[in-house]
C-alpha cells in the first residue's frame, strides 16, 4: 500500500540525510584539513581553526625544512577535498609550490605565511662570502607579523567553510591577544640591555626578531643553515666580539653548539640556547608551544645580554 508523505516531510527527511552525509558515519561534520610546513604555522593554524580543523604538521620533528624532500603518505594527505595548505615561501622550502601543484585535490587552497610582509633581504651575506639566496624566510620571529599571517590563516580557512567565518576570527584574536603580550615582555625586558650585540654561533635566523627589538644580529654563518663561515670572517667576529666585551654565544640546537663553543671559548664567554622555532627536537615535539619556546628564549636573552 502506498503512503502519501507531505512535502514538507520530504523537505525535512532530504535536508536531514543530506547532512548526515556531510557529517560522516558519527554525525559530526567533518573537520577541514589544515597541513602547515613549520611548527609556527602549525600552532598559529590550530589555534585559529579550533575544533573545527584537523591540523597536520607536515616536517618531523628533527629534520631541516630546507632541504627535506616530502615523502608518498604526505603528497596523499593533498589529494582529498577542500584544505588549506600552509608555508612560509620558497626561501625556506623550496619544495612546498611544487608538492601543493602535484598533489592537491579538490578545493584546496595555498597560502604562503611570508608574501607580502616586509622582509629583510639577504644583502649582508654575499659581502661576508656566505652567498645570498633571497629574502630571511624566519619571518615567524617578528611577533608583529606574526598577527598579520594569523589573520591571513583566519581568512582563508573561511573562504572555503564560510559558515564558521564568525569562531576562525575569534579564535584568532584570542591567540593574537597572547602574542601582543608575548611582544610586550618582549619590548619591555630587552629594553635596558647593556649589551645589545646577538652573536649567534650559528646561523643567522634571529634578523627579525633583532630588528623588533634594535638588537645587532653577527652570526658566524648566513640565514641558510648549509652556510659555512669562512676564516677572515670568523676572525672579523672574534675581533668585534672582543671589542665590545661580548660574553654570551647564542646557539642552536643540533650543530649550532660546536662552533658556538669554539666561539666562546676564543671569547672567554658563555652559551646559551635559542630556539628559531620553526621545528622541533624529536624528544620535544609533544610538549612544546610556539609561545613556550620563545618565552624560554626570552629568559636566554635577559641572562646573556645582561638585562636584568
Amino acid at each position: 500500500m502506498f503512503i502519501s508523505t507531505p512535502r514538507s516531510e520530504v523537505f525535512g527527511l532530504a535536508s536531514l540525510l543530506a547532512f548526515s552525509l556531510a557529517c560522516g558515519p558519527a554525525g559530526h561534520q567533518a573537520k577541514l584539513k589544515v597541513i602547515a610546513t613549520v611548527f609556527p604555522l602549525f600552532e598559529f593554524a590550530q589555534a585559529v581553526g579550533g575544533d573545527r580543523t584537523e591540523t597536520v604538521l607536515l616536517v618531523p620533528a628533527g629534520a631541516d625544512v630546507h632541504s627535506w624532500q616530502p615523502r608518498l603518505g604526505d603528497i596523499k594527505a593533498l589529494s582529498g577535498d577542500a584544505g588549506l595548505f600552509l608555508s612560509v615561501g620558497p626561501d625556506l622550502e623550496p619544495w612546498a609550490g611544487r608538492l601543493f601543484a602535484n598533489a592537491s585535490g579538490r578545493g584546496w587552497k595555498s597560502l604562503e605565511a611570508s608574501r607580502g610582509l616586509d622582509l629583510i633581504e639577504d644583502e649582508g651575506d654575499e659581502e661576508h662570502g656566505h652567498g645570498s639566496s633571497g629574502a630571511d624566510p624566519h619571518v615567524w620571529l617578528d611577533f608583529g607579523q606574526d598577527l598579520m599571517i594569523i589573520d591571513r590563516i583566519a581568512a582563508a580557512l573561511a573562504e572555503i567553510e564560510p559558515g564558521e567565518a564568525a569562531t576562525f576570527t575569534a579564535n584568532a584574536e584570542a591567540y593574537k591577544k597572547k602574542l601582543r603580550e608575548l611582544d610586550r615582555r618582549y619590548a619591555e625586558a630587552l629594553r635596558p640591555c647593556r649589551h645589545r650585540r646577538l652573536l649567534l654561533g650559528g646561523h643567522a635566523a634571529f634578523a627579525y626578531l633583532a630588528r623588533r627589538y634594535g638588537l645587532v644580529q653577527t652570526a658566524v654563518a648566513g640565514p641558510s643553515p648549509d652556510a659555512a663561515p669562512n676564516v677572515r670572517e670568523f676572525a672579523r667576529i672574534i675581533s668585534l666580539a672582543k671589542a665590545e666585551n661580548v660574553r654570551t654565544v647564542f646557539y642552536e640546537p643540533g650543530s649550532g653548539s660546536r662552533l658556538a663553543r669554539v666561539l666562546a671559548a676564543e671569547l672567554g664567554a658563555e652559551t646559551k640556547l635559542l630556539e628559531p622555532g620553526h621545528n622541533l627536537s624529536s624528544g620535544s615535539a609533544r610538549k612544546t608551544s610556539f609561545l613556550g619556546l620563545m618565552d624560554r628564549n626570552l629568559e636566554n636573552l635577559l641572562d646573556g645580554l645582561g638585562c636584568r
